[in-house]
């Protein structure tokens, strides 16, 4: 139960803190413009959503046509191709858990 809720949490903190958001508008994402994230390697590779996207969803994944990949993505079952898998362990790995990168 509590890895459960650790994958979670790290997943949604994953998603806030990715470099696509940068581009987000109002004051809940004005500190993400100058955010340098303590672990970078998680997003290594990945500037947009697109290519995070790619390593849960590979474009040969989505069916033809789909009008809309992102939300019939994020409601599929993922086919994540290792990438995200592994820079998660590393991050468990490297984490110690006091010191809290949250907004």
């Amino acid at each position: 139960r509590n890895t459960t809720r650790f994958y979670s949490q790290y997943d949604e903190v994953f998603l806030r803190y990715g470099p696509w958001m940068k581009g987000k508008e109002g004051w809940a994402w004005k500190r993400m413009k100058n955010y340098t994230h303590p672990h970078q390697y998680l997003y290594e590779n990945m500037t947009e959503w697109q290519d995070y996207q790619d390593a849960f969803c590979p474009p040969d994944a989505v069916p033809n046509p789909v009008r809309d990949p992102q939300r019939w993505c994020s409601r599929q079952p993922t086919r994540e191709n290792g990438t995200l898998a592994n820079r998660f362990e590393q991050f468990v790995w490297n984490y110690d858990g006091i010191r809290p990168f949250d907004l």
